[in-house]
């Protein structure tokens, strides 16, 4: 027989590590910009935080002209107590991918929010697939 375990993830909590701008001179209408974005997972017992980096890069000269870092806050219960040597917890894949796909998400909204009245409202953060941040870290961590 079978047995399971009942997880429980709550979203406890986003907040900017830091966030600044600067307004491009002379943004055309066919304009376009790069988001270059990276991800860092921490767990500690019964938290998991999920870090993205955001830099908005103007095609035309290269040059970066914004910049955000989030943070999102899950709280778990029920997860394995699978702790390595330093404590942190061995957080399930499909549970990962959701968490990932959460922060990834919010943090789209939460750019568009603080760059309203920018040329960052002009063009919201990309639809980013969440199983690149996942296969990436997968290789940075064995």
């Amino acid at each position: 027989m079978e047995t399971s375990a009942q997880i429980g993830i709550q979203y406890s909590g986003f907040r900017f590590k830091s966030f600044s701008f600067r307004e491009p001179s002379g943004v055309g209408e066919n304009e376009s910009f790069n988001f270059e974005t990276s991800m860092a997972i921490r767990t500690a017992n019964d938290r998991i935080i999920i870090g993205l980096m955001i830099l908005v890069n103007r095609k035309s000269d290269g040059a970066t002209y914004a910049k955000a870092e989030t943070e999102s806050l899950f709280l778990a219960k029920g997860l394995e107590q699978a702790v390595d040597r330093v404590g942190n917890i061995n957080v399930p894949e499909n549970l990962l991918f959701t968490v990932i796909s959460l922060a990834i998400s919010t943090s789209r909204g939460a750019l568009m929010v603080k760059g309203a009245g920018t040329f960052l409202e002009k063009m919201p953060m990309p639809i980013v697939d969440p199983q690149s941040f996942f296969q990436r870290n997968k290789a940075v961590n064995q």
